[in-house]
């Protein structure tokens, strides 16, 4: 099985699936599928410092980073263009996480002429809300170019069913399947002692700290919970939220919003954080939030709280439901009075976070293990394939 991506770990600085994908690929391999991994060196604006055209084992998985040819989100590589013009025959199946950008192309067209089948996975960017203010030139694109290819797929591989929904309007030809993210995050067994990541942000020990990591994306609503921020201080409580990540298209704005707040000095922007920072802020977090218009999974949340770190999310992030159900943080509508309200319950409530986080490392770890998604991604590329015959 080949799996075909624009960007793989150790690229974080793309969010989400740059981790949840290598999660995915590990578990087959540790389920006993033959999986490879063709991609690009990209890393943002840079490049990984790889090995290139060649394979690399990353955690037990043969990875192939091919040179990203042009700067940009387009991922165009010819040289992973032609590994799949050579490499796609004779395969079983080919899985793609990939559908604005091009590894979808050379893959689409390979597949069709070698005759084997390939899965597509969208990884939320299929809902409308994810068009923004693109809406036009993608909906010009995909009608163009896009529904072709992506109609040649055997099956499309959801996340969530509140994924499935949100891309119904598109009417696609191929059937869908849902399994969702596995989370799996060794790191979080072993969390540095707390105190580092506000030493050096310079936040006092008794405040109480939320934390967004992620990608800056206008998508996110992170303006929505800055303004929640400014209705719960009260002088009672040092309230501190660290909004952590690269920006893609709102970062200047989010600092104005928070200038003509009168917030500065309490919201701040570290910029990415990985490695042992990362783990850092996880551990000096309180509370992890994540109000964002659309969500395939969520998965910095679901990793925040495999960390022992409860959360506050919006009702549009699927994880929402079984933290709710589970009483492993708190729920909120799209709307600054309700996140407000969500946020001055954790402050009330601060002596409970610590036993919150603790359900949530639990509802985490049974319902979203490696091995268990794993077996439900072999059972839906097996019927794939068993219907190709």
């Amino acid at each position: 099985m080949l799996c075909v991506t624009p960007y793989y770990a150790p690229a974080y600085v793309y969010g989400g699936p740059a981790r949840s994908l290598p999660n995915l690929c590990r578990a087959l391999a540790q389920a006993g599928v033959e999986i490879t991994v063709f991609t690009t060196d990209a890393n943002g604006e840079g490049a990984l410092d790889v090995p290139l055209g060649r394979a690399v084992t990353v955690d037990g998985v043969p990875v192939h980073y091919f040179h990203r040819d042009w700067p940009g989100s387009f991922f165009y590589s010819g040289g992973l263009a032609s590994a799949c013009r050579e490499r796609i025959g004779g395969l079983d199946l080919v899985y793609v996480a990939s559908i604005w950008t091009y590894p979808l192309w050379p893959v689409a067209s390979s597949c069709r002429r070698e005759r084997v089948p390939f899965v597509l996975t969208p990884r939320n960017t299929f809902p409308k809300v994810y068009f923004g203010h693109k809406a036009t030139k993608k909906f010009v694109y995909m009608e163009l170019f896009q529904r072709r290819l992506i109609n040649h797929a055997r099956a499309i591989h959801y996340t969530t069913e509140e994924e499935a929904a949100g891309s119904a309007y598109l009417r696609l030809k191929p059937p869908s399947f849902v399994v969702p993210n596995a989370v799996e995050f060794p790191e979080a067994e072993h969390l540095p002692a707390s105190g580092l990541m506000r030493a050096r942000l310079g936040i006092p020990q008794d405040a109480l700290v939320f934390l967004y990591m992620g990608r800056l994306h206008s998508k996110k609503g992170i303006d929505l919970a800055i303004r929640a921020l400014a209705q719960v201080e009260d002088g009672a409580t040092p309230l501190y939220f660290v909004i952590a990540g690269p920006d893609v298209d709102c970062q200047p704005a989010l600092e104005q919003l928070v200038r003509d707040l009168s917030l500065e000095g309490r919201v701040l922007f570290p910029g990415f954080l990985g490695g042992e920072e990362r783990l850092a802020a996880l551990s000096d977090t309180d509370l992890f939030v994540l109000t964002s218009q659309s969500e395939n999974f969520g998965m910095a949340a679901a990793e925040a709280m495999l960390a022992g770190v409860p959360a506050l999310l919006s009702e549009t992030v699927p994880l929402s439901k079984e933290v709710g159900a589970a009483g492993c943080g708190f729920v909120a509508s799209l709307e600054v009075a309700s996140i407000a309200d969500a946020m001055r319950r954790a402050v009330t409530g601060r002596a409970h976070l610590k036993e919150m986080g603790q359900r949530a490392r639990g509802l985490m770890s049974e319902r979203y293990g490696d091995q268990g998604v794993a077996r439900s991604m072999v059972a839906a590329f097996e019927r794939v394939m068993a219907a190709t015959h």
